[in-house]
């Protein structure tokens, strides 16, 4: 979630290629040069006929969204193993959109979904037993996956150094989800300029209200370490009793004020049919901490789905053990 350190040098280079202070390219959003995107070209079959409505654009990523997120979680498992294609078209999509005729609250609307869209699949393609966003000191942050155009920017620039700069909207905080626990849940709907400015309000006073998240009494309020990071972003440390009292029936104006610790634990929902179990001991083209479905059985081994989808695999039963609740 916070900015890594970087050097002034890095900063000032960083800074001059944003399209938000002054040298914007055709698309709108720009960013640090970045090596070619790699595992993919931007131009997938049918690209073209997709991209040209900013009022369709998200209507893929909404229908994932209602489909696999549940209970404030993501089903990652079923999403990466069934439909994670459709989540590369979409990302597709938005790497080759041109934003330069949206309205501001459209382009708001664009990055929100481009920051979620793209942590899911980064968390799809990261996801093992215990994995969680602050694993290597947080890379999930801080490496350039992002993508639009023949740019490629990590998310902690796509937050920080693009929408909190061009953006003066506090209420971003809550519909940017890290995929961790204490993060603010993920909605089940995509943003557009429709209906970007009720779901920011719906989200915030959710958010506020979650004791989960928030603890609010009158002598005392523990708030989400959200609210301490950008503290500024709601008008000073100062004024946060000030700014969530908007937003709640408890009386905080008196209150002690102190901070939650995150958890950095997945947001990840298990999927609710099948059989799923954890692999212990390599073999057959899975790794240790794999999470995979159980397709049949053959004598003392499993038949396995592996990730993505990519055929199946056989692993003995003392190999692997069952996921939780599964």
């Amino acid at each position: 979630m916070p900015l890594a350190l970087k050097s002034m040098i890095e900063k000032a280079a960083f800074l001059a290629c944003l399209g938000i202070l002054g040298c914007e390219g055709q698309s709108g959003l720009s960013a640090v040069d970045g090596a070619d995107p790699g595992s993919r070209p931007v131009e997938r079959g049918g690209i073209e006929e997709t991209v040209q409505s900013p009022a369709s654009i998200h209507l893929g990523f909404d229908k994932l969204l209602k489909k696999y997120v549940r209970d404030e979680r993501v089903d990652y498992l079923r999403l990466r193993d069934e439909d994670w294609e459709d989540l590369e078209s979409y990302l597709d999509r938005m790497a080759a959109f041109d934003l330069a005729e949206l309205s501001e609250r459209a382009r708001l609307a664009f990055y929100i979904n481009l920051y979620n869209a793209t942590m899911i699949y980064q968390v799809g393609l990261r996801i093992r037993a215990g994995f969680g966003g602050s694993d290597n000191d947080f890379a999930l942050f801080k490496e350039p996956f992002v993508r639009h155009g023949k740019k490629l920017f990590s998310l902690n620039d796509l937050e920080n150094e693009v929408i909190r700069k061009r953006f003066d909207e506090p209420r971003i905080h809550v519909a940017l989800v890290c995929g961790a626990r204490s993060c603010p849940p993920l909605i089940k709907v995509a943003y557009t300029e429709d209906n970007l400015d009720s779901l920011l309000e719906q989200n915030m006073r959710r958010f506020v209200n979650d004791s989960f998240r928030n603890k609010l009494a009158v002598d005392r309020v523990l708030l989400s370490k959200i609210f301490e990071w950008y503290a500024d972003d709601f008008g000073g440390k100062s004024k946060l009793r000030d700014y969530i009292s908007k937003f709640t029936r408890v009386d905080v104006s008196k209150a002690e004020l102190g901070f939650l610790e995150y958890q950095w634990e997945l947001n990840l929902a298990l999927p609710t049919t099948g059989r799923w179990v954890q692999v212990q001991t390599a073999g057959d083209g899975l790794e240790i901490g794999d999470l995979v479905e159980v397709l049949g059985e053959e004598g003392q081994n499993l038949i396995l789905r592996r990730p993505f989808n990519q055929g199946k695999a056989r692993l003995a039963v003392g190999q692997v053990k069952p996921l939780a609740n599964s």
